[in-house]
């Protein structure tokens, strides 16, 4: 996922008339007016579980809920659901 959050700023998108957006000021700039809070949020629990395993550190309540917090990655099916109707 933080892979994936750098790489959305150089994948070209769909514009509004179903042209491929290929200038990187547009691509940046629909990506962060869009999905890049929600991505970052998921990054940042990512990154956050990942340092409670490492570290040992966390109680069985907070993994359970970084866990159900970690799971709104399924909402990103929908975008892939959405990129199949362009394909």
């Amino acid at each position: 996922w933080t892979l994936n959050l750098a790489l959305r700023f150089l994948i070209a998108q769909i514009d509004a008339n179903g042209k491929p957006e290929t200038s990187a000021q547009q691509i940046a700039q629909r990506y962060l007016s869009t999905w890049f809070c929600f991505d970052l949020v998921v990054v940042v629990l990512d990154w956050i579980s990942f340092g409670f395993f490492l570290t040992g550190t966390a109680d069985p309540s907070t993994v359970y809920a970084l866990g159900a917090l970690r799971s709104t990655r399924l909402v990103r099916l929908v975008r892939l659901v959405d990129l199949g109707k362009f394909i």
